[in-house]
């Protein structure tokens, strides 16, 4: 039980009309979370990833600031700097 991610959803925050839920941070940590749980004592591990979540969250609640900023001013993102991050994600989701 101890290794186990519980996604129970839930409205964190509301930001600009987006809501961001719990299971959607837990979905953003889930590596993050295993590889802690893996490597600390139960006690420790659960600080841990309440710290991990809280920094997420707030990141999260950040890019969704920035985007709307960015939508609003109708700035557009380089085509190079998109596949770039593209493959970032895709490197990280599957490696």
């Amino acid at each position: 039980m101890a290794n186990e991610i519980i996604y129970n959803d839930g409205i964190l925050a509301k930001v600009n009309g987006k809501i961001i839920t719990n299971f959607e941070l837990n979905q953003m940590t889930q590596r993050a979370q295993v590889q802690i749980m893996q490597t600390y004592a139960p006690e420790i591990a659960k600080k841990r990833i309440e710290d991990l979540k809280r920094s997420a969250l707030d990141q999260f609640i950040n890019n969704v600031i920035i985007l709307d900023e960015f939508k609003t001013k109708k700035f557009e993102v380089p085509k190079a700097l998109i596949d770039k991050e593209m493959t970032k994600e895709l490197d990280q989701r599957t490696g």
